[in-house]
């Protein structure tokens, strides 16, 4: 249950939004089979046989996962763009030495809607087990003692365990969530409910009873699956919502280890879904088919491009081929080595040295992608913006901004603090321009109007406008945002310019984001109702918004370095014309202006990516700095109009 719900949640299924619980539970079964192992050592020998412990965790553990790191290494080679290798190849070194959680925690990488995870994210959950692994034997050897082997003492000391990790959880969860779910500290706890299980098993007669240890196990099952169903990106994870698939899945161990007798007993424990064929399939290649889902699933989509989403179908067909690839896997890799009769220290220095050998051949690889010229020998001319614009045959070498550092080419607003994170609730807005006389023009919008403070900036540098910006990353200034926060800000802005109005207010927004989540009807009716909330006498202008491809230009580019071409797209695939055309219907309604530039981004028959020596585009769908900054004059001749000017 546990890795059908994580394969399912990361295919897409849809309504298994939480699936990611699947994790929880194998920490739980963890904690309670390293527990009962060491409980059992302990009481059979007084102690732990710390290099037999590691020896056989090591057999049992890194043969698959450094077999599955190496052939997903040398597949994102042959399918992944060169641009987004180096950051391959630095995970692949982290992974290699049991520490990519480390990684993701100090990136502040947001596993549960984080647009472009790596492919090596899935193992983070075996990084938490190692550190664990590390520590735990030594641990409960030393609690052990400290309780002068009693069993009592033992489980006072595992229950503190237990309740200052989830404390800790807790807390850290509302103080910074990416840490609390990738770092072993806070998540002990749940290996500790196992733990305490194991103890509950081995230590004590403890009994349920038969009608109660049947409902026990479906009351289990059934809170594990509604945690999948009830649980998404926005749930606080894991803290206090963590304790419902940990208790689910102690509630299931704890019915089929409780020590029951007589009818009872064959009724508790005849056949059930667990039980049954082909769960017990899936249990067994549970292992091998979490290590070898993730990476079949997301490279093809990252060779597709991020934007470009695989559909569903293709999805379930590339988690139905995982079954094969893990039953192979665990036929000739998992079963061979764990059954291995090796001498212990040979076992630990033979994977030390291949940890080894593959860190460094990860560390190499990075550092040779990351010198890997993206670009050719020729240069280019600049040239002006202008409609229709010309594609450059080739990369260039002297383009702006290069192919490494496109995804860094933003408006300086984002290095001023002017311009907020998703987070915010209170507006930040600033002033630009020291011409008094000029007309004042507020920016209000969501990243893609941030992308046009360079070409206003330049405005009201000439003393052609005073600009004041009003921008936050993921809220459109039209819908409902993902969060309190964003509607809290949006409703703060628009009664502030209805305070103390503008002579402008220019809006513009991420239009594709909302051609996957609302019909033309239903967003020319959001529309309606913003351009209802400002003042009628207050002017507003709406900015169409930019093309969007399905990968990111820059690491498109560095696969075709001498065929550009092959980078840009069809006018009918980059820009979203159905929503268009309801937000210009909408902008008609509202008495409200329509600033297109459209003209300067695509022909009618093609959009390109590079012109001249300009890369036009930072990523998938919002502009350069450099491109933006060129458009002045063409956002000036259809500005002027509505500002008086003639």
């Amino acid at each position: 249950m546990a890795v059908l719900l994580v394969v399912l949640y990361h295919a897409g299924v849809p309504h298994i939004t939480g699936g990611y619980v699947g994790v929880d539970v194998f920490f739980v079964i963890s904690g309670f089979l390293i527990t009962a192992h060491i409980l059992k050592d302990i009481a059979e020998h007084g102690r732990v046989h710390f290099a037999r412990f590691y020896a056989r965790r090591m057999l049992r553990i890194l043969p698959a996962a450094i077999l599955v790191l190496a052939a997903t290494l040398i597949a994102a080679t042959l399918t992944i763009p060169p641009l987004l290798l180096p950051k391959v190849f630095n995970d692949g070194a982290f992974t290699s030495i049991y520490a990519p959680n480390f990684l993701f925690a100090s990136d502040n990488i947001d596993y549960l809607s984080d647009p472009n995870p790596s492919v090596f994210q899935h193992y983070w959950s075996l990084g938490v087990e190692e550190q664990f692994y590390l520590v735990w034997p030594a641990g409960l050897t030393l609690l052990y003692f400290l309780a002068r082997r009693s069993a009592r003492g033992f489980a006072i000391g595992l229950a503190a365990i237990f309740v200052a990790s989830l404390i800790g959880s807790v807390l850290q969860t509302e103080h910074s969530q990416p840490s609390a779910f990738f770092m072993m500290p806070f998540r002990v706890w749940e290996f500790a409910v196992g733990g305490l299980l194991a103890l509950v098993a081995t230590a004590t007669r403890f009994q349920l009873g038969s009608t109660i240890a049947v409902l026990a196990r479906w009351v289990g099952m059934a809170a594990m699956v509604m945690a999948a169903l009830l649980y998404s990106s926005e749930t606080k994870f894991p803290g206090v919502a963590a304790s419902v698939p940990v208790l689910a899945t102690a509630l299931v161990i704890l019915a089929g280890t409780s020590h029951t007798r007589g009818e009872g007993s064959r009724f508790a424990n005849r056949p059930t879904l667990l039980t049954a064929a082909p769960m017990v399939f899936i249990g067994t290649i549970s292992y091998s088919l979490y290590l070898v889902h993730w990476p079949m699933l997301v490279i093809p989509q990252i060779a597709a491009g991020d934007h470009n989403p695989l559909p569903l179908w293709t999805n379930l067909a590339i988690a139905t081929g995982c079954l094969p690839v893990a039953w192979a896997l665990y036929r000739w890799v998992e079963t061979p080595f764990r059954q291995s009769r090796l001498p212990d220290p040979r076992i630990i220095v033979t994977s030390a040295a291949a940890t080894c050998l593959l860190a460094a051949v990860c560390f190499g690889g990075d550092r040779m992608y990351a010198g890997l010229v993206l670009h050719t020998h020729e240069m280019a001319a600049p040239v002006v913006a202008a409609e229709d614009p010309s594609e450059s045959p080739v990369v260039p070498a002297n383009m702006r901004p290069s192919i490494r550092d496109a995804s860094m080419s933003i408006p300086a607003i984002y290095e001023l603090g002017c311009h907020l994170h998703a987070s915010a609730t209170e507006p930040h807005p600033c002033d630009f321009g020291e011409e008094a006389s000029a007309p004042h023009v507020v920016l209000f919008g969501d990243s893609h109007a941030a992308q046009w403070f360079p070409p206003l900036a330049r405005l009201a540098e000439r003393g052609d406008i005073r600009l004041t910006t009003n921008t936050m990353s993921s809220c459109s200034p039209f819908t409902p945002g993902p969060g309190q926060a964003c509607d809290t800000w949006r409703m703060d802005v628009i009664d502030a310019i209805n305070g103390s109005p503008p002579d402008l207010v220019l809006i513009s927004t991420y239009v594709e984001d909302q051609a996957v989540q609302a019909e033309p009807d239903v967003w020319e009716r959001s529309v309606n109702l913003a351009l209802e909330s400002v003042d009628a006498d207050i002017p507003v202008a709406i900015v169409t918004d930019t093309p969007q491809f399905n990968m990111s230009p820059a690491a498109c580019l560095s696969k075709h370095l001498d065929d550009v071409h092959a980078c840009g797209t069809r006018p009918q695939l980059a820009l979203s014309q159905p929503i268009t055309e309801a937000q210009n219907h909408a902008a008609d309604d509202g008495a409200a202006h329509i600033i297109d530039l459209t003209p300067y981004f695509c022909s009618d028959k093609w959009c390109p990516v590079v012109t001249g020596d300009t890369l036009m585009y930072r990523d998938a769908h919002h502009i350069s700095e450099q491109y933006s900054a060129q458009l002045h004059e063409p956002l000036w001749e259809q500005l002027r109009p509505m500002l008086g000017g003639a």
